[in-house]
């Protein structure tokens, strides 16, 4: 029995992470509260009324001064650095009624009744975070300046945590700045620097509250599956049908997760061979694609536990074009050597020699494809044919993908993770559907089956219901239960 399972360090650890979290539940929650999420935009003036020019300094000098072709007498520099001091993003949406906080200029002194009304003479962006990528190029896209109402606001600049914008103003004249907007669910505030032992101090409370939470959130699985009774010491074997490996060796990670204390390992082989292994005691469960029928023939001391139905397809090298559907009694001329180029399928299709690939007949996948939609006749032995065997499915569509003119068989999943380079044939018109299976218009389908020896042992049925309990229906599966029993009953 592997270390990992019943009084292995696995289970203790468990035991004692639920022990120590436990314990801290309340300090995690306090940690919590303090840690939460929010939405803060700071701002800081770095230069705030900075001389640029002044007429006042050279009076009696006779001196004029323009800026833009206005005449000016006193012009101020402003520099505002707006930082997101959050932890989560905020883009205009978060702005009531959408729009970004504004940078309010209010003069501190009457204007001069010889110079205009106008207090903004020009905004800019000088500087930001690198990763908003705001450079002199673009900058004055970024920003919207209201001369008439005495505002400059940021123009689609969303800030996530810990960037932040420079804003660069030149008013006439002294000004009072103020900071407006309101953020849902945050604030806009001043820019106050955070001291050093308070900022160490809520950096160790939120890694000590990580931590525990950490813990605790990795001893829910332990507690829920000894609550529902679905979690069950020891270790098994799993092997079988490279087309159902993925989906079971997935399972058995998350069962893990689930009940640590139990270790399911899966091996990849074909149908025939995990049912020998499973024959042999080598293994526990052998999953397989052969109908139970077929495999009492073969030995009685199995137990099946059917737990989906896995969908298969047609797929060719994308350079055959062309060929969209094919009929069995087409598939058959491909597969018995009887067609040996693909215009001689179709008019349309170019003028390319069919290259074949399938799976030994050890196959759970190659049993479905010939008995289902070949009609029983063993394809890949006609003298004719030039049939070549790859040992799993993914190898299938890797040579599908890689050999032009090339046509093989697999099931959906893997169909579907290489639709760049392999493309779906359907047959007589008919798709790989939930609704084309349960009508029995599509047959290329099969019942996955997990086989055990009679009367498994806890941690098999335990793992099988599990597996059976999580599969959905969808692209690359339908459940069980979703399925008419006579559509069943045909492939078993």
């Amino acid at each position: 029995m592997d270390i990992r399972s019943v009084g292995g360090w696995d289970f203790w650890i468990n035991l004692a992470a639920l022990a120590v979290a436990l314990l801290a539940t309340g300090f995690a929650i306090w940690t919590y509260f303090k840690s939460k999420q929010r939405k803060l935009i700071t701002y800081e003036f770095e230069d705030e009324n900075t001389n640029v020019v002044s007429v006042d300094r050279d009076r009696g000098e006779n001196i004029k001064i323009y800026l833009d072709g206005q005449q000016v007498e006193e012009v101020r520099y402003q520099l505002i650095k707006i930082r997101n001091e959050g932890n989560m993003d905020v883009d205009e949406a978060d702005y009531y009624n959408n729009r970004q906080l504004q940078i309010v200029f209010t003069p501190q002194t009457a204007s001069n009744p010889n110079q205009s009304s106008q207090i903004i003479l020009r905004a800019g962006i000088p500087e930001a975070a690198p990763q908003l990528r705001i450079s002199k190029h673009n900058a004055k896209d970024h920003i919207f300046l209201d001369a008439q109402n005495h505002y400059v606001a940021l123009n689609g600049v969303p800030l996530r945590p810990g960037e932040w914008i420079k804003v660069k103003v030149l008013t006439l004249g002294k000004v009072d700045i103020d900071v407006t907007g309101r953020i849902k669910n945050g604030d806009i505030r001043p820019f106050v620097p955070t001291q050093i032992l308070l900022t160490r101090r809520k950096i160790g409370y939120a890694l000590v509250g990580a931590l525990l939470v950490f813990l605790l959130y990795n001893s829910i699985g332990l507690i829920t599956a000894f609550v529902q009774g679905s979690c069950v010491s020891g270790s098994i074997k799993v092997g079988g049908s490279s087309a159902f490996f993925d989906t079971t060796n997935g399972y058995a990670n998350k069962y893990r997760v689930a009940c640590p204390i139990g270790l399911v390992d899966v091996e990849r082989s074909t149908s025939t061979t995990g049912l020998s292994d499973l024959a042999s005691g080598t293994i526990q469960i052998a999953s397989s694609e052969v109908p139970s029928n077929t495999v009492n023939s073969r030995s009685a001391d199995l137990e099946d536990h059917q737990v989906a139905v896995i969908p298969f397809t047609i797929v060719v090298n994308n350079d055959v074009t062309g060929i969209t559907s094919l009929t069995p009694d087409q598939l058959l001329k491909i597969y018995n050597g009887s067609y040996r180029n693909w215009n001689e399928v179709d008019s349309r299709a170019p003028n390319i020699p069919i290259q074949v690939f399938g799976r030994p007949t050890t196959s759970g996948t190659y049993y479905t494809f010939t008995h289902y939609v070949l009609g029983g006749i063993e394809a890949h032995s006609a003298p004719s044919s030039s049939y070549q065997e790859r040992d799993t499915t993914d190898q299938v569509a890797q040579a599908v993908a890689q050999t032009p003119g090339a046509i093989g068989y697999v099931d959906e999943a893997t169909a579907g993770k290489m639709t760049s380079v392999i493309s779906p044939v359907e047959i007589n018109g008919q798709a790989p559907t939930y609704a084309s299976i349960e009508h029995n218009v599509y047959p290329f389908w099969a019942i996955e089956h997990m086989y055990t020896r009679k009367n498994p042992d806890s941690l098999a049925a335990s793992f099988i219901a599990y597996v059976k309990d999580h599969i959905q229906t969808g692209d690359t599966f339908i459940r069980i239960q979703d399925m008419h029993g006579n559509t069943l009953q045909a492939h078993m």
